[in-house]
């Protein structure tokens, strides 16, 4: 009864974490920005959600800039397009989006 007990804890805990990584991405901004740098957007989605973003500055070029005049948009989109045409990648660990090259 015990190993059964240890094991519906860990499937529970495991789905659980599942969600939360899901959740994340699937939070919705307002996003209404112009000209401005990926650090600048995080800070925007930080300040909205309950994301937390870890990154090397060194990997995240600052010369680009972006726009956005959207009033309910979520995580994924705006990361997949401030990302998109660039080395680098998301992922999820425990409350954090870390991205990296």
């Amino acid at each position: 009864m015990n190993k059964f007990l240890i094991c519906a804890i860990i499937i529970v805990l495991g789905i659980s974490d599942a969600y939360s990584q899901n959740s994340l991405l699937e939070e919705r901004v307002s996003l209404k920005v112009k000209n401005i740098t990926i650090p600048s957007i995080l800070d925007h989605i930080s300040k909205q959600t309950d994301c937390y973003f870890t990154y090397d500055p060194k990997i995240i070029p600052n010369r680009k800039k972006f726009s956005f005049s959207h009033d309910d948009i979520s995580v994924k989109e705006v990361l997949d397009a401030i990302l998109a045409n660039s080395k680098l990648k998301y992922e999820i660990i425990k409350d954090h989006i870390v991205i990296y090259k």
